[in-house]
């Protein structure tokens, strides 16, 4: 989401911002960042590819799909 709002709320959200993107390359550090997280799902989505440079062909490598449409594939992370 947009991180001024966390950033007016008082929310320290650049460690996780760090490791939100990535998250989004994949690789090395990701099932600790996972775990890290409690994360269930990655959704991958128009977002994820233009603003996190989301590397597209690591998810369906390493990640069950969960959901597809045309524009957003969720992966289970469980």
């Amino acid at each position: 989401g947009y991180t001024a709002w966390s950033w007016n709320f008082g929310f320290n959200y650049n460690q996780r911002e760090v490791d939100m993107k990535k998250m989004f390359l994949g690789g090395d550090g990701m099932n600790q960042l996972i775990e890290k997280y409690n994360i269930s799902y990655i959704v991958v989505g128009p977002t994820e590819i233009y603003d996190l440079n989301a590397n597209e062909e690591y998810f369906p490598e390493n990640f069950p799909l969960a959901f597809q449409n045309r524009s957003y594939r969720i992966y289970s992370a469980r």
